[in-house]
């Protein structure tokens, strides 16, 4: 069983710096112009929302590394994720949805964002906000991913409030749990009996 854990925990370590070393050299990458083209081509794709992407990701290998435990679900990893990717849309759409983009084609938009290279998403982020700006307007895009994250900030806070009470349940458990084992162990039932 031993070796298992071992083998498992090994395992999370590799991963852990292979996600550390590919983050940083693509951090690296991104920042400077090291290899000509890669700068642009990142920061076309992505936008400047990949430099909190990278460190997140450093820091997720960096745990991984030091076998640290994670407390929170996967469900609620998703629901920040989805805070984030709202939140990266809202301001994409205000950086780039006003200026002519409801005349411009898809691929029109898509290069046009490319090209700009800091813009908050890049192509990645503009490929979900070009069909609400183009059919609707980049305002109703606003207020539809206004909504979408206002409503993922609610399930994150649900879920924390849920977490919370979880682990006060037990905390509260356990204490009376050790209660009982302290009372056991003192056995007052004979203490009364001595004093009588």
């Amino acid at each position: 069983m031993d070796e298992i854990k071992t083998n498992n925990g090994k395992v999370k370590q590799n991963v852990g710096i292979s996600i550390v070393s590919i983050a940083g050299v693509l951090l690296l990458l991104s920042i400077f112009s090291i290899i000509p083209g890669v700068k642009g081509f990142l920061l076309g794709a992505f936008g400047f929302m990949l430099y909190p992407l990278l460190v997140v990701l450093i820091f997720f290998g960096i745990a991984l590394i030091l076998e640290m435990k994670f407390m929170y679900s996967i469900k609620y990893l998703v629901y920040l994720g989805l805070c984030f990717f709202f939140f990266e849309c809202i301001v994409h759409i205000i950086f780039t949805g006003f200026f002519g983009a409801s005349e411009m084609s898809y691929g029109e938009y898509l290069s046009n964002v490319y090209l700009q290279r800091f813009t908050p998403g890049g192509v990645v982020v503009g490929v979900f906000t070009f069909p609400l700006i183009k059919l609707l307007h980049a305002m109703a895009g606003i207020v539809i991913y206004g909504i979408a994250l206002i409503i993922s900030i609610y399930f994150v806070g649900s879920y924390l409030k849920k977490f919370q009470q979880d682990r006060l349940s037990v905390r509260s458990k356990d204490r009376y749990k050790d209660f009982e084992d302290m009372t056991s162990e003192v056995q007052f039932d004979k203490l009364f009996e001595e004093q009588e």
